[in-house]
């Protein structure tokens, strides 16, 4: 009677810290650490994109000339002293900026496109480590159920060869199936232990019981439509686009950029 209520607050145990499969792809998004390092570099190359569609910082200017070595702070020694002050701005010509710009949101696309084709990876190994958990843990149970069995017909043998009634080489027999189980048994926990710790390296979160959908409808995929828009080889149409990119702007460079520049000079 104890036994049972022992396993039946275990069970009940079990049933409340279990997680949803679709609990745990949540986690991938939230817990993971490559991926939000892949996801602050997408912000980060919006805003080197944002800057690159700004000129250049003005130069501003100082200067003295014929300075006297004697009185170096007299100004009024030399006939031909002189001080100024000098603004300057590079203003591109021929698309530069815009073409510079453009290259600049090819790398936030190509980043962008990297985290969704990461972030897929980590979910579909999440998928793919939950079920596999699921379906050896489920083989464990029916080992150890089959294990119950064989230990029930070990007692009654041992009954019979007791009164005589069965030879000693059927209780080997049976003892030799019993240890085999139970190695096999321990392989099983063993890779169960092991696919666990590999999940938890992707959710960062301690798994004990996952929860398997009763529908995988949502799992279904398209083929065709999910290989062409397969994140990997978006990234690769637009690398070809921004090399066409680079290309006009290095042509774009044969014409030099206009440099204006406004000087005050002042003279005793």
């Amino acid at each position: 009677m104890f036994n049972r209520i022992l396993l039946l607050v275990i069970t009940l145990v079990q049933i409340s810290t279990a997680i949803s499969l679709e609990n745990i792809l949540d986690l991938v998004e939230t817990n993971n650490h490559v991926l939000k390092e892949k996801q602050s570099k997408t912000y980060a190359s919006k805003i080197d994109a944002d800057l690159s569609n700004t000129w250049s910082n003005p130069v501003f200017g100082m200067g003295a000339t014929d300075i006297n070595l004697n009185e170096p702070r007299a100004r009024d020694i030399e006939a031909m002293q002189t001080q100024y002050m000098t603004y300057s701005q590079v203003i591109p010509t021929n698309g530069k900026l815009k073409l510079a710009n453009n290259i600049k949101k090819y790398d936030t696309n190509i980043n962008e496109l990297d985290y969704l084709n990461y972030k897929q990876k980590l979910k579909s190994q999440a998928i793919s480590y939950s079920y596999t958990v699921v379906i050896q843990e489920e083989k464990a149970k029916i080992l150890n159920e089959y294990l119950e069995n064989l230990s029930k017909q070990k007692k009654l043998m041992n009954l019979l060869y007791e009164n005589g009634k069965m030879n000693q080489g059927s209780l080997v027999s049976i003892d030799i199936k019993i240890y085999k189980l139970k190695l096999q048994k321990q392989k099983l926990d063993y890779e169960i232990s092991k696919i666990k710790n590999d999940l938890e390296k992707i959710v960062y979160e301690k798994i004990n019981t996952i929860e398997l959908p009763k529908s995988i409808d949502s799992l279904k995929l398209n083929a065709n439509n999910d290989l062409e828009n397969h994140p990997m080889l978006l990234i690769l149409k637009k690398r070809i686009q921004q090399q066409k990119q680079r290309i006009k702007l290095e042509n774009s460079k044969k014409i030099s950029d206009v440099k204006f520049t406004l000087g005050y000079y002042q003279r005793e």
